[in-house]
């Protein structure tokens, strides 16, 4: 059984749409990935351009990993800076007993 065209014409339609949603959400991720590679100034220029080369080229998953990899970074930046660690001992006082 063929379908018809008006059928056919319905479904074309539904996939365009989610085509373009999909490609506009694919966009999205790609270009705050890039933006917070940009943001991030404790890495080298060279090394920005290498994730942001990363996020492009593997869309979906290169901005889903750069991500998860610049949190992480700036978590443990941030819990390295924490006045109440010294040196990795993990000692609220600070004196390493």
């Amino acid at each position: 059984m063929k379908p018809r065209a008006p059928e056919l014409f319905r479904w074309a339609a539904k996939m365009t749409l989610v085509l373009t949603l999909a490609a506009v959400a694919i966009l999205l991720i790609n270009i705050v990935a890039s933006i917070q590679v940009l943001r991030t100034p404790e890495h080298e220029v060279l090394q920005r351009v290498g994730q942001i080369v990363f996020v492009w080229l593997l869309p979906v998953i290169g901005a889903i990993v750069t991500l998860h990899i610049l949190r992480e970074s700036h978590h443990t930046e941030r819990r390295s800076d924490s006045p109440f660690v010294e040196s990795g001992t993990g000692d609220p006082g600070g004196d390493g007993h």
